[in-house]
């Protein structure tokens, strides 16, 4: 966390099995992030994705994000 941000801003909820937990062989959760900033919220995108890129060659198959979903489902 940033010493600049707010710790109420910023809601992280998750990893949680996905609504629709597993698809053929393969596994779904989902991450829900809360936030008034989409600066942060870029921010926190960044480093998680850069963060997850190496295993992205192994076991992680797939990373989808959707900003400002409509149905979790």
């Amino acid at each position: 966390r940033n010493e600049n941000s707010h710790p109420s801003r910023m809601r992280i909820l998750g990893p949680a099995p996905a609504a629709l937990e597993r698809v053929k062989k393969d596994y779904r959760f989902q991450v829900l992030i809360k936030t008034t900033s989409r600066s942060e919220l870029g921010k926190v995108l960044h480093a998680t994705l850069e963060g997850l890129q190496p295993k992205l060659k192994g076991q992680l198959k797939q990373i989808s994000i959707d900003i400002d979903p409509i149905n979790l489902l």
